[in-house]
C-alpha cells in the first residue's frame, strides 16, 4: 500500500513506546508500575460495573471537572485524612482519569 507523504512524516505515539519499553522491563524481571497506557491487565470487577451502570440510569453522563468530582475530592481527602491523619482541603485534591489529564489539563 501506497502512503501519503505526509502520513509518512508522523511520529509513533511516544505512550506506545513506553509502554513498550515498559513491557521490556517487566519481561527482565524488573519491577515497573507503568502509566503509559491506562489498559487495566484484569477484568473490569462487578461492583465498577454496577456504578457505570448505576450512572448511566442517573444521566450522569457529562464530563466532570478537570480537577474532578467534588464529592470524590472530599471523599479521597477524607481517607488520606484517616490513614495519614493529615486531611487536605478539597482544593489540594485532584482526581483525574490518568497521568496526561494531570500534567497537561
Amino acid at each position: 500500500m501506497r502512503i501519503s507523504l505526509r502520513l509518512s512524516r508522523i511520529k509513533p505515539s511516544a505512550t506506545l513506546a513506553m509502554n513498550v519499553k515498559a513491557q521490556e522491563l517487566k519481561a527482565q524481571g524488573k519491577a515497573v508500575i507503568s502509566l503509559a497506557v491506562g489498559e487495566p491487565d484484569f477484568p473490569t470487577p462487578a461492583h465498577v460495573k454496577d456504578a457505570a451502570k448505576a450512572a448511566l440510569d442517573a444521566n450522569f453522563t457529562r464530563y466532570t471537572p478537570v480537577p474532578g468530582i467534588p464529592e470524590l475530592r472530599d471523599a479521597v481527602g477524607g481517607y488520606f485524612g484517616n490513614f495519614y491523619g493529615v486531611t487536605p482541603a478539597r482544593e489540594a485534591v485532584i482526581v483525574s482519569n490518568g497521568g496526561k489529564q494531570v500534567l497537561y489539563n
